[in-house]
């Protein structure tokens, strides 16, 4: 047993769709969430300043004496995962995209798959390669879809603006005789239903963030490091920046309201 909290970061205010599936999944845990919203996005970020980014922000939660931190951010889970388990072997630290990765391998049927996120993450290639490592024989197919995130976070999550867009992005697959669809970035996870709409649900779709909370419960069940039964979970929150707009659309990821954020800055 172990009463500490979880901590869990992204660039911004996306990796609340893992938050919420994390307390899906583990009711009585108590979870620290930080959005590094001063600095966001991490996508148009040197791969050194995201390892940068993301070893300030371990070592918070480091301080914080969390048990296990969930880093859940695609850009910096593709970038900077392996950087900051080498700085803090002390700690647990979990990564999106290797859990998600691993989910779209057993579901595929016929090792075509489908991948989407930010530039950064694309471009650096950490799906196809985790995919690769566990099946020689998949076959990964990548388009970045940068306008998804400004459109989710402006609310447009269905009707034919953001279908416009989805056709926009991933009509390409259709040729390509996918048959599952891995969502790479936290904010994709709104838009599920109307991407499963648009394309009739021809392909599976596989959710990072589920499969990284099952992992993490997984984990903690395994070390006996699970928090005993609570009668209610604490959820604390920080952000590097308006802390206002972050509590405002907080709910829109988290499918609950938020009633307050505090300023942490991790560079201090």
């Amino acid at each position: 047993m172990d009463n500490k909290p979880i901590g869990i970061f992204d660039s911004g205010i996306g990796g609340l769709t893992v938050l919420k599936e994390l307390i899906k999944i583990l009711p009585d845990e108590d979870f620290i969430y930080f959005g590094d919203t001063a600095r966001v996005p991490y996508g148009g970020k040197s791969p050194e300043l995201i390892r940068e980014y993301s070893e300030e922000i371990t070592s918070f939660f480091q301080k914080k004496n969390v048990k296990i931190v969930v880093d859940a951010c695609f850009t910096s889970s593709s970038i900077a995962l392996e950087h900051i388990r080498n700085k803090f072997k002390s700690l647990d630290i979990v990564g999106v995209t290797e859990y998600g990765a691993r989910s779209a391998s057993v579901v595929t049927e016929n090792n075509n798959i489908g991948v989407i996120g930010t530039k950064t993450t694309i471009k650096s290639g950490a799906f196809q390669k985790v995919l690769q490592e566990i099946n020689s024989k998949i076959n990964v197919f990548s388009e970045p879809c940068p306008l998804f995130v400004p459109f989710i976070e402006e609310g447009f999550v269905e009707g034919d603006f953001i279908t416009q867009i989805i056709h926009h992005y991933l009509d390409t697959f259709l040729d390509k005789n996918i048959d599952t669809l891995l969502l790479g970035c936290t904010h994709y996870p709104i838009i599920k239903k109307a991407i499963g709409k648009t394309f009739k649900d021809s392909f599976k779709i596989v959710d990072c963030g589920k499969e990284t909370a099952i992992a993490v419960r997984n984990i903690l069940s395994r070390e006996k490091r699970l928090r005993k039964k609570s009668s209610g979970k604490k959820l604390t929150f920080y952000v590097s920046d308006d802390t206002e707009s972050f509590v405002q659309n907080a709910s829109l990821f988290l499918g609950q309201k938020i009633k307050t954020a505090s300023l942490m800055f991790p560079w201090e």
